[in-house]
């Protein structure tokens, strides 16, 4: 009777185990024989489209069941095009690059999947450029990739690259052409280098000394005629794709166009030119051959993946979205030569970065990001901050009256119109 008490029981186990095998096995089987159509709307130009091109084959490589078709949108059509087909109870099932802005917008509509709960691989990701899709206690998108300003130069007219504010100036007055962006989104940058925070991480308007230090900086960069000081990105771009200037700061994506446009030898990659008076010569990083310190950058854009609700393959979009942000892809990114940043603590430098990239990696690791909770904040901030930096640059505001309108009319934003600092 013992012994068959034991037999008993050593076939009770192996049954548990084979189970629990079966069941693993099941769960294994149906994550690889996903089954479904998937479209897939993204801004992403070529070159960046047909690298995200190569992902979608590798999805369906991966899964055989799997149809991915994929349309490319312009950015500046995307809202009006996606409202339109939600509104039909239809549209794509993810959507790759909207702005933030259009996030939030989709947000507030209800009409994006909470991923909070799908319990996604995040881990590998930078946290805050996974916060920055969070709102309230859901998680809205997954970063796919980022970008951020930083300084262009023509190696033909430029040797070494200036580092330093000071040294831009000087630059200009050796008969270097330098063209700058004053928009208030794109030169945030210059904010920061003065160590100014506009918004606080709690939402707050905070506008100090450093606002005003920055725009007298910039009426002195006005006054060298080789600095170009302007509103029209594209006349800007095309003044440095041309030739005709030794620097320029812009998007980062911009660098496979300028590439094209120059010469793959021709260019050159900085960081945004620091304020050396806030900077300790200490911080100079070791590991990077003596370079100077990572200069404070503007602001963080992400490149996000959100899922449509009314999509009828929720499940296959969440594999989609976890798929094309695994470390793989995001090191595929960075090798690209596109100009996009990985989001991924994974991604190292090494021998296989060019230096463009290693350069517009360093950058964003000091730069600004605006999450959703306060992007619209941010988008009114942007509205004001234009017509103040305009009137600054025409002589109407002193630096001084252009830093008590920014925070006066910061505070109006915030808390209404009989509001007071």
């Amino acid at each position: 009777m013992k012994l068959l008490h034991a037999f008993v029981l050593v076939g009770v186990a192996l049954a548990l185990v084979a189970c629990s095998m079966g069941d693993l096995s099941a769960q294994l089987k149906s994550k690889l024989s996903l089954r479904g159509r998937l479209l897939v709307w993204h801004t992403w130009e070529e070159p960046d489209s047909l690298v995200l091109e190569s992902f979608f084959d590798s999805f369906m490589e991966v899964h055989p069941g799997v149809r991915i078709v994929s349309e490319y949108v312009p950015a500046d059509q995307l809202r009006e095009r996606f409202n339109d087909r939600i509104s039909a109870g239809l549209g794509p099932d993810l959507l790759i690059g909207p702005e933030l802005g259009f996030v939030r917008e989709l947000v507030d509509q209800d009409a994006l999947i909470d991923l909070s709960e799908l319990e996604l691989e995040t881990q590998f990701l930078l946290p805050r450029a996974v916060d920055a899709l969070r709102m309230d206690d859901g998680l809205y998108g997954l970063p796919l990739a980022a970008r951020t300003n930083v300084l262009y130069y023509n190696k033909n007219m430029v040797e070494t690259p200036v580092t330093t504010l000071d040294e831009l100036i000087l630059a200009a007055r050796d008969g270097q052409v330098i063209a700058i962006p004053v928009d208030f989104h794109e030169i945030y940058w210059g904010v920061r280098a003065f160590g100014d925070e506009l918004m606080d991480e709690g939402g707050q308007i905070n506008v100090s000394e450093g606002f005003t230090d920055w725009a007298t900086w910039l009426l002195k960069a006005q006054e060298e005629p080789t600095i170009i000081l302007s509103r029209d990105k594209k006349d800007l771009y095309e003044l440095f794709s041309s030739g005709r200037a030794a620097y320029f700061i812009g998007d980062s994506t911009l660098a496979p166009e300028l590439r094209v446009e120059l010469g793959d030898e021709s260019l050159g990659v900085a960081l945004i030119p620091r304020n050396a008076e806030n900077k300790d010569e200490e911080t100079v990083d070791p590991t990077m051959g003596g370079q100077p310190p990572v200069s404070d950058g503007g602001f963080l854009e992400i490149e996000a993946i959100v899922l449509n609700t009314l999509s009828t393959e929720q499940w296959l979009n969440a594999q989609l979205a976890e798929f094309l942000v695994n470390p793989v892809h995001q090191r595929q990114l960075t090798t690209g030569d596109l100009g996009q940043i990985p989001v991924s603590s994974r991604v190292r430098f090494d021998p296989r970065i060019s230096e463009a990239e290693t350069m517009m990696i360093r950058q964003s690791s000091n730069t600004a990001m605006t999450p959703l909770p306060y992007i619209r904040l941010e988008e009114g901030l942007t509205e004001i901050g234009n017509d103040i930096y305009t009137q600054l640059l025409e002589g109407v505001l002193t630096p001084e009256e252009a830093a008590e309108q920014m925070a006066s009319k910061g505070w109006q934003l915030l808390y209404g119109e009989d509001s007071a600092q």
